[in-house]
C-alpha cells in the first residue's frame, strides 16, 4: 500500500483532503454518484501509474498533499472527477 493509514490521516487533516479510492478502477473513478468536489489524481510511483479519487474543496490542497508525499516529478495530472452530486447532500455508500 502506498499510503499507510496513519500517514493518510495526518496528511488528510493537514491538507483538508479526503481519500475516497486509492489506485481506483475505472468503475470507481467514473462513478457519477460521487460528489462534484472529487479530483482524480494521476501519479507515478515506483514505475507504475496510479489514479486516486480525492475529495477537496481546493485543487491546490490536493496538489500540495501529493507533492509533499511523492515530490515534483510524480504528479501526472489532477482533474475534476465524474461526480454529479452536490457535496452537501452526498452520502457515502455503506
Amino acid at each position: 500500500m502506498i499510503w499507510d493509514k496513519s500517514e493518510l490521516e495526518s496528511l488528510s487533516k493537514k491538507y483538508a483532503c479526503h481519500m475516497l479510492f486509492m489506485n481506483a478502477t475505472p468503475e470507481q473513478y467514473k462513478d457519477k454518484s460521487l460528489p462534484t468536489d472529487c479530483k482524480l489524481v494521476t501519479y507515478e510511483y515506483e514505475g507504475e501509474i496510479y489514479i486516486d479519487v480525492v475529495r477537496s474543496g481546493k485543487m491546490v490542497n490536493v496538489f500540495d498533499m501529493y507533492y509533499d508525499k511523492f515530490g515534483s516529478t510524480a504528479i501526472r495530472s489532477i482533474t475534476f472527477g465524474y461526480g454529479t452530486v452536490n457535496p452537501r447532500i452526498w452520502c457515502p455508500k455503506k
